[in-house]
C-alpha cells in the first residue's frame, strides 16, 4: 500500500502541479517504516527559509499538517524565527501547533542569531503557542562553553541542541546544564 500511495502521490503532484502535495509524498518516502510513532519529525531550515522566502507559508503548514496525520510531531527547524511565529500566529487552526517544536539559533554572542539577539530574546519571552529549542548555544565554537550555558539557562526554552566533538565534552557539558546554580 505504500508503493501505492507513492506512485497516486507522484501521479498528483505531476498533473496537479501543486506544490502541496510533494509534502505527503516526500514524507512517506522519508520516515523509516520502524520509526516510532509520536517521533519528531522536522522541517529543514533550507527548506523552511526558502518557502518562507518565496511566499509559501501554505507548504509550510501542510507539513505541520501530515506530520500530524500520520503519527508524529512536527518540527521545525528556522534561521528566521521571528518571521516564521509571525506566519504561525496568523494561522487559525491553534490546534495544528499543539506539538510543534521551533528550533532556531541563540548563543550569548548572538553569532548568526537573525534579525538580532535582542529581538529573537523577546520572541522568546513572548512565550509562543508552541516548544521552543536552541541550537548553536555555542555559536559555532567561538564560545566560552560555561558562560554560553549560563545564558542559556537564564532563557525560557524548552529543549536545547548541541554538537560536541567528544563524549568527554556531552559529559561536561550536560552537567553545566544539570548545575542548578543560576
Amino acid at each position: 500500500t505504500s508503493i501505492l500511495k507513492n506512485i497516486t502521490g507522484g501521479f498528483k503532484l505531476l498533473f496537479s502541479q501543486n506544490l502541496k502535495s510533494l509534502v505527503p509524498l516526500a514524507l512517506n518516502l522519508e520516515i523509516p517504516n520502524n520509526l516510532r510513532k509520536g517521533s519528531y519529525i522536522f522541517l529543514q531550515n533550507i527548506i523552511t527559509d526558502m518557502m518562507i522566502g518565496l511566499g509559501r507559508f501554505d507548504i509550510i503548514l501542510e507539513f505541520i499538517d501530515s506530520v500530524n496525520k500520520l503519527g508524529y510531531k512536527p518540527g521545525i527547524i528556522t534561521l528566521n524565527p521571528i518571521i516564521l511565529n509571525d506566519l504561525l500566529k496568523s494561522n487559525k487552526d491553534s490546534k495544528l501547533l499543539t506539538e510543534l517544536i521551533v528550533c532556531f539559533n541563540i548563543n550569548k554572542e548572538g553569532f548568526n542569531v537573525f534579525p538580532s539577539k535582542e529581538s529573537v530574546e523577546d520572541f522568546i519571552k513572548s512565550q509562543p503557542k508552541y516548544k521552543l529549542m536552541a541550537m548553536s548555544i555555542f555559536a559555532s565554537g567561538a564560545a566560552n562553553i560555561p558562560q554560553s550555558i549560563d545564558y542559556i539557562k537564564t532563557l525560557k526554552l524548552d529543549y536545547v541542541v548541541f554538537g560536541t566533538s567528544n563524549l568527554t565534552n556531552v559529559k561536561s557539558n550536560l552537567d553545566l546544564l544539570k548545575n542548578n546554580s543560576i
